[in-house]
């Protein structure tokens, strides 16, 4: 067998484990070696006494594939802001307390834009209370209370 020959053998298995990593997988680990295979089993096909420039083209082209995608994709992935949610754009508003604290439970509740949600705050809330949301625990608020009753 050929030198070329084993090599066209090498990069087509190259291709075919590279590709189904990348189907196998959610994040782009093995594309460019993938693209790299292919073009140096084209250069193989080619090249068939000079088998060394199949080494080099895969080396050429996964690389140069590896860095395009590096300059045009990576603000998406190496800047990523941090996004806030619905909820976390609650956060440092004020609500007026709608139902107070009671010996059963520790929760007090406000409404926010026709929600009512339970909240919690180390001092004891009255209905009427203006609190601010200062963190968010699992599915409820924590509130810092502002004054004793709003003014309605």
């Amino acid at each position: 067998m050929e030198p070329y020959q084993i090599l066209l053998i090498v990069w087509t298995a190259i291709f075919i484990i590279t590709l189904i990593t990348e189907i196998l997988t959610d994040e782009l680990i093995s594309i460019w070696f993938c693209a790299g295979s292919l073009i140096a089993l084209v250069a193989d096909a080619i090249f068939q006494d000079l088998y060394w420039i199949s080494i080099i083209v895969f080396v050429i082209v996964s690389g140069a594939s590896l860095a395009v995608f590096l300059v045009f994709f990576r603000k998406l992935i190496f800047d990523k802001k941090n996004v806030k949610t619905n909820a976390q754009e609650l956060l440092g508003q004020k609500f007026k307390v709608i139902e107070s604290t009671s010996p059963e439970t520790t929760y007090a509740k406000i409404k926010v834009h026709g929600i009512v949600y339970s909240v919690s705050c180390s001092d004891e809330l009255a209905e009427g209370n203006l609190v601010e949301i200062s963190n968010i625990e699992g599915n409820h608020f924590i509130v810092t209370k502002l004054k004793e009753k709003v003014n309605e």
